[in-house]
């Protein structure tokens, strides 16, 4: 209970944690390491139509926007 919590309060939680873990070793020559990775993969996403469908017929359709925008960067 407590970890979903922390996670309500602060959604990057684990992820802070995990920049904190020791990396495996150095990526293989010419591969992303998998921490910029991640990085990259959540400030590039962008939510299909289905998964907008899916929010929406949850009832959580407002939300999505607003969540995107508290984890991925704003545009200079």
């Amino acid at each position: 209970m407590a970890l979903w919590t922390a996670l309500y309060t602060d959604p990057w939680y684990e992820l802070r944690l995990l920049r904190h873990k020791p990396a495996p070793g150095p990526a293989p020559f010419g591969q992303v390491p998998p921490p910029k990775a991640l990085l990259d993969a959540v400030n590039s996403f962008i939510p299909s139509e289905d998964l907008r469908g899916e929010f929406t017929e949850a009832g959580l359709g407002a939300y999505l926007d607003g969540a995107l925008d508290s984890i991925q960067p704003r545009p200079s």
